[in-house]
């Protein structure tokens, strides 16, 4: 077990490596592949606007598929507050990434985790069982923790939660409040290239 000094450490670290990682994404997203594709935006928002008054629907649909599809969200967020503007546009980013998010979590819980606990009676018994005990602890700060950074995979981080013995509760709040920043940045990009 971890003396409190070094799971101090452990969490300063963590918080270090969380704020580095949003500020290497902002600057990522300021002088990198996103200020360059204000092109596939505008083609991306034009979609959206095409479905009409289901243009919302068609939003957050569009998503709720990037958490099966992979294509950069952050495209896709620009774009709804193009169409939407800046708060509406953030509001279906938000409820369409969370929808997803849910939605991968319900089937890595419902078809993977039995298969993680077939495994906890085999070899890996013990560290599954000490991985599911610490996630119940302290999966809330480490889910968190991951959807700071915005190097690692918003997918990767559902499904893999899904697996582990993180509860619904804990997954959707951290979600909901990792979802905010990177989605409050793409509203500001939105709002100085368009």
């Amino acid at each position: 077990m971890m003396s409190l000094a070094a799971r101090r450490t452990a969490v300063r670290g963590a918080i270090g490596a969380a704020i580095i990682g949003l500020l290497v994404g902002t600057w990522y997203a300021w002088s990198g592949p996103i200020a360059d594709t204000t092109d596939s935006v505008r083609e991306l928002a034009a979609w959206i606007r095409s479905w009409g008054m289901s243009a919302v629907l068609a939003a957050i649909s569009l998503m709720v598929a990037h958490s099966f599809v992979p294509f950069p969200a952050e495209l896709a967020a620009i774009a709804n507050c193009v169409v939407f503007g800046p708060y509406t546009g953030f509001a279906v980013t938000w409820v369409g990434a969370m929808l997803g998010a849910c939605i991968a979590f319900g089937l890595a819980r419902r078809l993977g985790r039995p298969f993680v606990l077939s495994l906890s009676r085999g070899r890996y018994g013990g560290r599954i069982d000490r991985f599911d005990r610490w996630m119940e602890r302290r999966g809330s700060l480490a889910l968190l923790l991951c959807r700071l950074v915005p190097l690692i995979s918003f997918n990767v981080i559902n499904f893999g939660a899904g697996l582990s013995a993180v509860s619904w509760w804990t997954f959707i709040w951290t979600t909901g409040v990792g979802i905010v920043p990177v989605t409050a940045l793409m509203m500001v990009l939105a709002e100085q290239l368009f």
